[in-house]
């Protein structure tokens, strides 16, 4: 079942289910052959490109972000903070 549930998981990229499924401690009770075992693995290593992949991705939008914030305060106009008595 927890297998089944990482491939799901995977497919779908959906990163709570994966969350919830990676803090289940695994143990070789869970697997019944090897090649449960093998697909786990390969299966774990594709989460983890899954995961890499989509921080690098919130990253370049934060950078994004913060370049469109800064050029934003700098194209908007500035408002006098002081008093001018000579207009």
């Amino acid at each position: 079942m927890w297998l089944k549930s990482l491939e799901i998981a995977l497919a779908q990229r959906d990163i709570e289910a994966l969350d919830t499924l990676l803090r289940e401690p695994l143990t070789p009770q869970m697997f019944e052959t090897l090649d449960e075992m093998k697909k786990a693995q390969f299966l774990l290593l594709e989460a983890a490109k899954i995961i890499t992949e989509l921080k690098d991705q919130s990253r370049a939008t934060m950078i994004q972000l913060k370049k469109n914030i800064d050029f934003m305060r700098v194209s908007e106009q500035k408002s006098p903070n002081r008093f001018d008595i000579r207009s």
